[in-house]
């Protein structure tokens, strides 16, 4: 389906049926994108945009619930699964982001610093099962039978066991064969996949900007290691998962083997949190751009008084793609200068700013359209901000909007990025 620019920046309310179709909320193409081996120009800039805002939500919480938990509030908030975070601790993580002279911890960092020798030790120590099976084997070989390779034995013509072995002289017994498809190998061998995968992000992301970091070459080791670990013989032979299986007894008591398992488990779950955001994206994108301009407007107007001073942050999106709990913020302030202020977020992503002397509304739009034709439309302000996702043509003519288009990052994350260019545009 495919709708012209100028129509669906004016008529909002029709436009919005193309977050229903299927082409718009399956996440298939997602979920192929971080599971199945990839190789370089294989990224897709659009997973990596939910992926970056995904981990600075995560960071911003991380941080919300250290600060609450050093005042004892913690438990308080909990109840309520969300907790709150002030205007100033978002915009000082932004900007500590862009003056970091590291690329940020996540998950894949921590893994490639503290648990390359929990990965060694436990292919070194690869478990390995005695598995029976019944199979022709030489006389002067055999070992143990079974009933099973009894009753084959008086099947056969003769009186002898000679000549009932026949001309090869080979009877039915039980041999033992060693193999390392087990489950809990089965894990590690998933697990390897997913660092994979998760390293190439943080390399695209961050290698560019950060090229001297010892947690970039820890990342680039650990890709390395995982790749030449899955092109062994010996775990060509194993069977990748394709869900979180119950854990057996080895995955919950032995040392190495359970550490693998809780991070298979972080890695699964991290991937699933992304396609879930995936079919809601353009709500979860409005959110976060609406956060950001509220962060850097108080900033600006740091003076004036205000009604609300913090966001309420929840650890995981809701089924609308939201984070930030409430259905709509309000921020008052007031100044003899500039007279009474309001900011509000609404369903519809209009922000208001009104005041005696500024007074504007920015609007925020997602444009998940892979081809759309565009001609200039007096709608799009100054402080409108128009996303455009995976766009086949580039666009000269957008009037006075900020156009954010995620092929044009090059290699920069997206949430410094759009923190950048808002901080040009109030």
């Amino acid at each position: 389906m495919e709708l012209p620019l100028s129509e669906f920046l004016v008529r909002r309310d029709n436009s919005t049926e193309i977050f229903k179709t299927e082409e718009f909320i399956s996440s298939s193409s997602v979920h192929s994108y971080f599971t199945r081996d990839k190789k370089e120009d294989d990224y897709q800039e659009e997973f990596e945009v939910i992926n970056s805002i995904l981990d600075f939500y995560s960071d911003l919480y991380a941080n919300a619930r250290k600060e609450n938990e050093e005042v004892g509030y913690y438990r308080v908030y909990i109840k309520s699964k969300a907790l709150p975070v002030s205007y100033e601790a978002v915009y000082s993580m932004l900007k500590n982001n862009q003056a970091d002279k590291e690329p940020p911890l996540r998950l894949i960092t921590k893994i490639a610093i503290k648990e390359l020798d929990t990965i060694t030790n436990t292919v070194n120590h690869l478990r390995h099962i005695l598995q029976r099976k019944r199979e022709l084997v030489s006389i002067g070989k055999v070992q143990q039978i079974d009933m099973h390779c009894l009753r084959w034995l008086t099947r056969q013509p003769g009186t002898s066991i000679a000549q009932k072995a026949g001309t090869k002289q080979k009877i039915m017994a039980i041999v033992r064969e060693e193999k390392c498809n087990t489950l809990e190998n089965q894990v590690l061998k998933t697990f390897l996949k997913y660092c994979v995968i998760n390293c190439d992000s943080y390399i695209h992301s961050y290698k560019k900007k950060f090229p001297n970091s010892d947690r970039v070459k820890a990342v680039i080791k650990l890709k390395l290691l995982a790749i030449s670990i899955l092109e062994t013989p010996e775990f060509q032979t194993i069977t990748t998962l394709h869900s979180i299986p119950k854990p057996n007894y080895v995955l919950q008591n032995n040392a190495n083997y359970r550490t693998i398992w809780n991070l298979y488990k972080q890695l699964v779950n991290h991937t699933k949190l992304i396609e879930s955001v995936w079919s809601k994206r353009q709500t979860f994108f409005k959110e976060f751009i609406s956060m950001i301009m509220l962060t850097v407007i108080d900033k600006k107007y740091s003076t004036l008084k205000r009604m609300n001073y913090c966001f309420w942050i929840s650890e995981f999106p809701n089924k609308e793609g939201c984070i930030l709990t409430g259905s709509n913020w309000y921020y008052l302030s007031y100044n003899k200068n500039l007279g009474e202020t309001i900011v509000s977020r609404q369903t519809n992503s209009i922000l208001s700013f009104s005041s005696s002397s500024l007074r504007f509304g920015s609007k925020i739009y997602y444009i998940p359209l892979n081809k759309t034709v565009f001609k200039n439309d007096e709608y799009l302000t100054k402080y409108d901000i128009v996303y455009l996702e995976n766009p086949k043509t580039i666009y000269d003519n957008f009037g006075k909007a900020l156009v954010i288009n995620s092929k044009a990052l090059k290699g920069e994350e997206f949430t410094q990025v759009v923190f950048n260019k808002i901080k040009e545009l109030i």
